[in-house]
C-alpha cells in the first residue's frame, strides 16, 4: 500500500476514535478500511496514481465529516433527534438552509432559482442543497425521500413526484414536479413546495439465479403465485 495514504488513513482512524456514537464510529472505520483494501487491489493498475487521488479525496471528505461531528456534539444521539450535515452544492448560487417548524416529519426545501412548471410535464427544480453523502457516515440504513408539502397540491396546484436519495448520494437535491394549471405556474427563488424526510431501510442483497430461487417460487405458488392487481376481488 502507498505509505503516505496509509499514514493518512491511520491518522483519520485515530481521530475517529474520539467519536462517542458507536454506530457512526463503526461506519467510518469500515469505510476507511474499504478504501485501504481498494488501494491495495489497485496497486498494479496503470492508472494507480489517479485511483489514489480519488481515494485520497474520499479520505479527506471523511476527515472533514469527523471534524463536523466532533464540533457538534448533538448528532444522532440519545435525544432522539438526527442532525443532518447540509451545505450548498454550489457556493456561488443562492442557498437557503432547509427548515423545520416544531417537531415535523420533514425539512422544507427552498427553490434556488425561478422556474416555470408546465401543465402535465415534469421538470427538475434545483434546491442547491447537498447532503454530501453524510447519511452513509451517520447510519448506512438511512435514506432521504422528497415529497410535496401538505399545501403544495391544494393551494398551488403543483404535484411533486416522490424522489429517493440514497445514503451515498453527494450531489444536488432536485425536486421533480408538474402543474395542474392550464398555463402552468411560476415558482420563485425561496419558495417551498417540497420537503425532505429521512427514513430507515433494510439493505438488499440479490441472489444469483442459481442460488435455489426455484424453491422460493414453489413456496410462493402455493398462495398468491403470479396473481397481481385485483386478484383478490377488491
Amino acid at each position: 500500500m502507498d505509505k503516505s495514504f496509509n499514514e493518512e488513513a491511520s491518522d483519520t482512524l485515530t481521530s475517529c476514535s474520539s467519536l462517542s456514537n458507536s454506530i457512526v464510529k463503526r461506519n467510518i472505520t469500515d469505510m476507511i478500511t474499504n478504501l485501504e483494501l481498494s488501494l491495495v487491489h489497485c496497486g498494479d493498475e496503470d492508472n494507480f496514481d489517479s485511483i489514489k487521488e480519488i481515494m485520497t479525496k474520499k479520505l479527506q471528505t471523511i476527515k472533514e465529516f469527523i471534524t463536523m461531528l466532533t464540533t457538534n456534539k448533538t448528532q444522532y444521539n440519545n435525544t432522539g433527534f438526527l442532525t443532518l450535515y447540509l451545505s450548498p452544492f454550489d457556493k456561488d448560487k443562492y442557498y437557503k438552509e432547509p427548515s423545520i417548524e416544531g417537531i415535523g416529519a420533514g425539512l422544507d426545501l427552498y427553490i434556488s432559482e425561478d422556474k416555470h412548471i408546465p401543465r402535465n410535464k415534469v421538470v427538475k427544480i434545483p434546491t442547491n442543497v447537498s447532503l454530501n453523502g453524510s447519511l452513509l457516515l451517520i447510519d448506512m440504513n438511512l435514506y432521504g425521500t422528497i415529497t410535496g408539502r401538505s399545501s403544495t397540491g391544494v393551494n398551488k396546484q403543483i404535484i411533486v413526484l416522490q424522489g429517493t436519495i440514497d445514503p451515498d448520494f453527494s450531489g444536488e437535491i432536485f425536486i421533480s414536479a408538474y402543474s395542474l394549471e392550464e398555463d402552468g405556474i411560476e415558482v420563485k427563488q425561496g419558495d417551498r413546495i417540497a420537503q425532505l424526510i429521512i427514513k430507515q431501510f433494510i439493505p438488499i442483497k440479490c441472489k444469483k439465479p442459481e442460488d435455489n430461487i426455484i424453491v422460493l417460487k414453489e413456496i410462493a405458488d402455493i398462495t398468491r403465485g403470479d396473481k397481481g392487481c385485483g386478484s383478490s376481488g377488491v
